[in-house]
């Protein structure tokens, strides 16, 4: 009967932060709202750019509000020229000044060169496919940031698009042990993914762990995210934990 707590809120306090920072005694409910619709605007506005966002901390002072968005891809020129519009709109929205300062985790790709090498020669059977590269490049950086939201946008992602969901879990699972080896400081991954995979005429569950996921120590640093995926056979549920050291 356990695993049914969400392990970044059991956290909270302990070794866990808020993504929303600000104290309200009478309109709680107005600033929370506040706070759902921005992220919501700001995860619309960056996907449509192709940029995954990790994280969105909101930070609420008397007359100003302070963005910090973790996002993690390639850098257009046209995101460039929306960030400040997207600042203004939310401006407007918030009735006082804001501040939204973006943060690109695409800068920890700069490892991923050292390694590409050894770890394409031990998955040979999957250089063809469309989603080996950006694949990689992903891994990388979340056993650097140990960021499960990021694992979890990308796998969503790939689901949607492919009909062979089978083929992308077996390339991540042989990819995620080769980086836990290069990587150690990542303690353990777990995936599961659940749903009509492949078009099975029943839901089946796939799940995958590597290494150790202690979710009853309160102590470990567990980062969880949970999204859905909606692929051509219906919705498909994917849950992601990752352990630091």
């Amino acid at each position: 009967m356990g695993q049914k707590v969400n392990s970044l809120g059991l956290r909270l306090g302990i070794n866990k932060k808020w993504d929303s920072k600000w104290y309200a005694e009478r309109d709680y409910e107005k600033v929370l709202h506040q706070d759902v619709k921005i992220r919501e605007f700001l995860i619309k506005s960056t996907e449509k750019e192709n940029l995954m966002v990790r994280k969105c901390v909101i930070k609420h002072s008397l007359n100003q509000t302070f963005i910090f968005l973790h996002t993690y891809g390639i850098e257009s020129d046209s995101i460039k020229i929306k960030l400040p519009i997207m600042e203004k709109v939310l401006t407007r929205l918030m009735g006082h000044e804001v501040t939204l300062n973006h943060i690109n985790l695409i800068g920890l790709d700069s490892t991923y060169l050292k390694i590409i090498g050894k770890i394409s020669k031990k998955l040979n059977s999957f250089t063809t496919r469309k989603y080996f590269t950006s694949g990689l490049r992903v891994l990388n950086t979340v056993t650097l940031s140990g960021s499960a939201a990021l694992l979890t946008t990308f796998l969503v992602n790939e689901l949607s698009k492919s009909q062979r969901h089978s083929q992308f879990l077996d390339f991540i699972k042989k990819a995620i042990p080769i980086f836990m080896v290069i990587r150690p400081n990542i303690k353990g991954i777990r995936i599961q993914v659940s749903g009509r995979l492949n078009g099975s005429d029943r839901k089946k569950v796939d799940w995958f762990k590597e290494g150790q996921i202690p979710l009853h120590s309160l102590k470990s640093k567990v980062d969880y995210s949970s999204s859905t995926a909606f692929t051509v056979y219906g919705a498909c549920g994917v849950k992601v934990w990752i352990c630091s050291k």
